[in-house]
């Protein structure tokens, strides 16, 4: 049995009969019906305009007067609408799609934010996560707006200057926890392309000594093997030297024989023709030295060395030289 109670709402609120369409229904249910006569749940609030709301107002402030429902500005039948009634501002919209707008009546992506976002995470504990983002495919807007499914598994940030949902990446962060900045092609744990002719800027306002960049390894214990320092005025490349670092030690070894199988050349390289400097051909140092070389004559990689550690081979050979000169000086005194 559906027991039907018209309700007329008025300066003196009472219960009469305006013989008008049914105000309030009660079914058997317990489910109470607003502008339909058959609830289909607890609470059924139906408007024959499409737009099905309730108001929530008060006097302390104009901020009391909130509105939520089906929407009225720029959101489809079928959204859901958050409004300050007297600020006449939309401030939280889903809509038919089930995209989700803040500040915005019109969300354009899944979700929609019109102002700034802050996370916050509760509590001390270093542990805690802020946010989590799960493997998804990423949209990027092309200059058509189209939207073009791709990239799946990163994380992308963006800017936009009125393209949707932006126009230009500018950092991500791949499955692999590889992240790129400037750069959609991330190789490594940290890729960075160069922006306005800078790569990276480390900066200090101490007057001591800063370590820009640490180097460390950790496997057998953890220790620096090298670094990047700064003063204020002067800049300071060191590599791990430790004798704990050390075995094998050997001072007795001929520096001057392998020092004359090394080729050190003039040239200049191909996208620099106009310089001219001098150094070496680094397969022909690693026949001689292969620990100055990094990879392989023609390898997919090109060939590098470090011209730092033949400081050891020089100052060797130069104390060789110089004991065989301090020979004949004595011989030709004598």
């Amino acid at each position: 049995m559906t027991t039907k109670i018209p309700v007329e709402l008025s300066s003196t609120p009472s219960i009469v009969d305006n013989g008008d369409a049914t105000a309030v229904t009660i079914d058997s249910s317990e489910n109470v019906g607003m502008g339909t006569t058959s609830p289909a749940v607890e609470l059924h609030i139906h408007d024959e305009g499409g737009l099905a709301r309730i108001r929530l107002s008060g006097t302390a402030s104009s901020a009391d007067n909130f509105e939520f429902g089906q929407g009225t500005t720029g959101v489809t039948n079928g959204g859901f609408e958050i409004r300050d009634v007297d600020a006449s501002a939309t401030r939280f919209v889903i809509d038919s799609s089930g995209n989700v707008g803040l500040g915005t009546s019109s969300p354009a992506v899944s979700l929609d934010v019109n102002g700034a976002i802050r996370l916050m995470a509760s509590g001390t504990d270093n542990d805690s996560h802020i946010l989590y983002f799960a493997n998804a495919a990423c949209a990027i807007a092309r200059d058509n707006n189209d939207l073009d499914l791709h990239a799946y598994d990163n994380m992308i940030f963006g800017v936009s200057n009125s393209s949707y949902p932006f126009s230009t990446e500018r950092m991500r962060i791949n499955s692999s926890g590889g992240v790129g900045i400037n750069t959609t092609s991330v190789i490594g744990a940290l890729t960075i392309q160069e922006l306005s002719s800078q790569v990276m800027r480390s900066e200090s306002t101490g007057s001591g000594t800063v370590t820009h960049l640490q180097f460390v390894k950790t496997s057998g214990g953890a220790a620096q093997i090298g670094a990047i320092t700064g003063t204020t005025s002067s800049v300071s490349y060191t590599s791990g030297s430790d004798y704990r670092l050390k075995e094998n030690v050997i001072t007795d070894w001929d520096a001057t024989t392998l020092l004359k199988q090394l080729k050190p050349s003039k040239f200049n390289f191909k996208d620099n023709q106009s310089e001219t400097v001098t150094g070496f051909i680094a397969h022909e140092v690693q026949e001689v030295l292969p620990y100055l070389v990094n990879g392989e004559k023609d390898g997919e990689d090109m060939q590098s060395m470090d011209y730092a550690k033949l400081t050891p081979l020089l100052t060797k050979a130069i104390q060789e030289l110089s004991a065989k000169v301090e020979e004949l000086e004595s011989k030709i005194n004598e």
